[in-house]
């Protein structure tokens, strides 16, 4: 990856990071890399809500069986 490339990278992360701290509270690296990876991976933005969404209820569905047994 070119220096500009990597450069160019770091400055976004470091712009979803400054957003998720002023929304949420929360400046995940991690977390600003995955939403990096999911726009990249579902160029629609519809698509990318509905896949949210979808990891949303899974991780809703897990957490509900995770504390009835």
């Amino acid at each position: 990856m070119a220096a500009l490339d990597k450069l160019q990278e770091l400055s976004l992360v470091s712009k979803i990071c400054t957003e998720l701290d002023s929304h949420l509270g929360l400046a995940d690296k991690t977390l600003a890399e995955f939403i990096i990876h999911l726009a990249e991976s579902h160029g629609d933005p519809r698509v990318r809500l509905r896949v949210v969404q979808e990891e949303e209820e899974d991780g809703g569905r897990e957490g509900r069986r995770g504390g009835v047994g």
